[in-house]
Formats: structure tokens, C-alpha cells, sequence
């Protein structure tokens, strides 16, 4: 095979690949070295400029597709939180085409990254443990761009509200549906930041969890940390930020509804904070799924009134949840949820729904993950318990 043979045979593979290529899997295709590869690429590139080098290779892109919206967005992280900023984009629908930096010496400097999913972000992150390289941004004291396509403004804008205000939800509740509408699925998170509250893990109680300390010598404050965040009472799985689970098992036990069993309780009185209590109850029963969700906030940060909010779903929907966490983003003082329980997606899978949860959460500040799956046949369920502190 001559050199232009062998060019016109790669600018083909490209076209008809469904995903990147790299340089190492080319070479040894054509039976050349991944210099000689990268020299073809060059030359070719400079006829073709649709096609784009990536972390993870080679891709051509296809005339013709439907064009997306472009947004650049300027954001600063640790490295350790990487994983969490890419998958948190291509979750809102959007495509991470390149990273850029403004260094004071050199200039702006672009890669091109092409992450569509987060498979793609799996293996992004698996390269740079593979290599033990670092990324762009170390170089910045973690500032850097990302040019963002998602197929219409409303989607960039989305993306944008939520780089903003993720760096820190608290505690948060997942209840929804399996994709293949067997499965009654909830899951509970802790965050902490400071000593008291990392030191904790879930641990089994009876069908449901309680937290407790990691290591007991040095709790010092147990009021608001120590609770059981899942009980069960018959057909009904309770889920809750705090000690109000005892007060709604005790309610609904005594015939009260969900809403009415929440009466007698309000936010936290951690001032100035005031977190939200966040609820959940699902009902399963004869086949049929039902859940509904609460928040129990101080109106605006001011203490003297306590907004109270219920969401009812019923005949939960397939392949779809909804999730509340405790603040809106990160601040001093932390400022609630605000609106409805977030719209996701549930996948059928215990493992890979816990493995994306915990996966999303800040690797400094997550503590402990719990997910449940109930078969909404039957009332048999499975769980799945993730602790930092081992």
C-alpha cells in the first residue's frame, strides 16, 4: 500500500466510524508507526479540517448533521472535580468539544475533547490515570473554558444554571421508576464539609439505614447527623434528611397522611443555614407505584416563617425520577432548594445508578450513598450501601 492509498484508506475508516480512533489502533491497522500515522493525519487534516483530534482520537465530522448552539463557559475546579463538571454537561444534553486556557505566558491554548456521554467521560479520566498526566488546567490554578454544543439555548442555559450551582446540594433524595418500569428505585446522599459531619457512615437497620459515627471518639454534636434516614411501614418506604422520618412513620402509622405527619415539623434550626428537611414517601402496592416528595424551608433564610412544599406523583412514569436536595449551591449562608424536584433519568440498573450518583458527588465533600430497587411486583427489594469511611 503506498502512503496516498494508505491516506485516502484512513480518511475512509473515519467517515464510516461510529466513535474516535486513536493513533496506536490506526498504526497498527496499517502496520506503520504512530508517528507515520500522525504525520498521515496532518496532511490529510489540512485537506479535511472536519476532522478533529480528541482525547480519546481521531473523528471526521459529517456533513450534513443538524448544527447545534455554541456557548463558551469560564469555570474554575480542582482536578478531582473534572469527572463531576463533564458529566454534569453531557447530562444536560450537551457536547464538550474543547478545553481551552489563557496562559500569561503563551497564550490561549485549546485541545479538543469531543465528549458526548459519560462513557466518554469513563474513558477521559481513564487516560489520564493510564498516563499520570494532569489536566490543562493545573496550569491556571484551575481556570479554564470549555465551548459547549447542545441542540438549542435553552439547553446551554441549563448547562450554564447548573455549573453555577452544583458545587454543593447537601442532601439529597432520588425517587422514580426503572427504565423498564419494574422497579420502584430511591436514593439518599450525605455531604459534609466539616469534621462532625464527615465522620459518618449508613449502615442496615431493620429494612431501612441509620447513620451513624465512623469513628465515635470524635462525634461531638450528634442532634442533627445521627437519625435514620430510611424506615419502612408496610407498603411505604419513608426517605428523609433527618429525624422527621420517625415523625412520619409514627403519623402514617396512626392514619395521618404524608403531608399531615410533616405538620408538626419545620426546617433545621442550624442558623444561619436553616436547611430544609427534605422527604419522601413511595407507596407500592397491587402492581402500582406512587411516591410524593417534601421540602419544609425558612421562607428566604428568614426563620419566622416556614414555607412547606409537596409534590405528588403518581403512576410514576418509567425510566423517570425526580430529586431534591437541601441547597441550591454552594454560599455562606447556603441557600435552599428552590422550585420542583429536579426531572431524571433512572436506568434499570442498581450498580450503574449508584456507581453514576456517587461518581457525580464531590469527591471532597461526599460521605455516604444508599440506593434502593423494589420490585414493584412483588415488594422484594434490593440495596446498595457506599461509605467513604471504610
Amino acid at each position: 500500500m503506498t502512503t496516498a492509498e494508505r491516506r485516502a484508506a484512513i480518511l475512509q475508516q473515519l467517515a464510516h466510524a461510529g466513535a474516535p480512533i486513536a493513533a496506536r489502533t490506526l498504526a497498527t491497522h496499517y502496520g506503520v508507526s504512530r508517528q507515520v500515522i500522525v504525520q498521515d493525519l496532518a496532511v490529510i487534516r489540512a485537506s479535511h479540517p472536519g476532522i478533529i483530534s480528541t482525547a480519546r482520537g481521531y473523528v471526521l465530522e459529517q456533513p450534513g448533521q443538524p448544527a447545534g448552539c455554541t456557548r463558551e463557559f469560564k469555570v474554575r475546579h480542582t482536578p478531582d472535580r473534572t469527572g463531576q463538571e463533564l458529566n454534569l454537561i453531557v447530562d444536560c444534553g450537551g457536547q464538550v468539544k474543547n478545553i481551552s486556557i489563557s496562559h500569561r505566558v503563551y497564550g490561549r491554548i485549546t485541545a479538543e475533547m469531543d465528549i458526548r456521554s459519560r462513557q466518554d467521560v469513563r474513558e477521559f479520566l481513564q487516560s489520564f490515570e493510564d498516563s499520570s498526566s494532569t489536566v490543562l488546567s493545573t496550569a491556571t490554578d484551575g481556570y479554564h473554558y470549555h465551548l459547549v454544543e447542545a441542540a438549542t439555548p435553552d439547553r446551554l442555559s441549563l448547562i450554564e444554571k447548573e455549573l453555577k450551582e452544583n458545587s454543593y446540594p447537601g442532601r439529597g433524595i432520588v425517587i422514580g421508576r426503572s427504565a423498564d418500569g419494574k422497579k420502584a428505585v430511591t436514593a439518599y446522599f450525605i455531604m459534609g464539609r466539616s469534621e462532625n459531619s464527615r465522620n459518618r457512615v449508613f449502615v442496615e437497620d431493620g429494612e431501612g439505614i441509620r447513620t451513624q459515627a465512623f469513628d465515635p471518639s470524635k462525634l461531638t454534636d450528634p442532634s442533627l447527623i445521627i437519625y435514620a434516614p430510611v424506615r419502612v411501614l408496610g407498603n411505604k418506604t419513608i426517605v428523609t434528611n433527618g429525624d422527621q422520618t420517625d415523625t412520619i412513620y409514627e403519623g402514617m402509622d396512626h392514619q395521618l397522611t404524608f403531608e399531615q405527619s410533616l405538620r408538626s415539623r419545620e426546617f433545621e434550626p442550624d442558623g444561619p443555614n436553616y436547611t430544609p428537611r427534605i422527604s419522601g414517601v413511595m407507596h407500592v402496592e397491587n402492581g402500582k407505584f406512587n411516591y410524593a416528595m417534601s421540602i419544609l424551608k425558612s421562607n428566604n433564610g428568614n426563620p419566622d416563617a416556614c414555607n412547606r412544599y409537596t409534590f405528588a406523583y403518581e403512576n410514576a412514569i418509567a425510566g423517570e425520577g425526580h430529586f431534591i436536595h437541601t441547597y441550591k449551591c454552594d454560599g455562606n449562608p447556603l441557600p435552599s432548594f428552590e422550585g420542583e424536584p429536579k426531572l431524571v433519568a433512572i436506568p434499570d440498573d442498581m450498580d450503574e445508578f449508584a456507581e453514576l450518583l456517587w461518581n457525580s458527588l464531590n469527591e471532597d465533600n461526599k460521605v455516604s450513598l444508599f440506593v434502593r430497587y423494589i420490585d414493584i411486583e412483588t415488594g422484594k427489594y434490593e440495596s446498595k450501601i457506599i461509605n467513604k469511611n471504610k
